[in-house]
């Protein structure tokens, strides 16, 4: 099973450029639209600000750009995210992942 990084069900933890941690997951709604929720309420966080991920499970590296905080969403502490990529115009994709055995 595959899961873009719009899709409801996926989850990754990301920091913005103040190691203010958080989750990013897709809207559910609008492939073009994710949603940031940090883990504290944080003045510090802003419009503007790009989403990395943060390292903490071993799936993803420290550091792969997700997206960029375009707005406030209508969810008291989170935000709406640009993602970094559009998925619905990838043409070509390379799937890693551990074998089964």
């Amino acid at each position: 099973i595959i899961e873009t990084i719009n899709s409801e069900k996926f989850n990754i933890s990301v920091n913005n450029n103040l190691e203010i941690l958080g989750i990013v997951r897709g809207d559910g709604t609008d492939p073009r639209k994710l949603l940031f929720i940090p883990s504290v309420n944080d003045e510090n966080i802003n419009i503007g600000d790009t989403l990395y991920t943060s390292g903490i499970s071993d799936i993803f590296p420290k550091g792969l750009i997700v997206g960029k905080i375009v707005s406030k969403a209508k969810e008291e502490g989170m935000f709406t995210v640009e993602p970094a990529v559009d998925v619905s115009k990838l043409t070509e994709v390379i799937i890693i992942g551990k074998g089964v055995e």
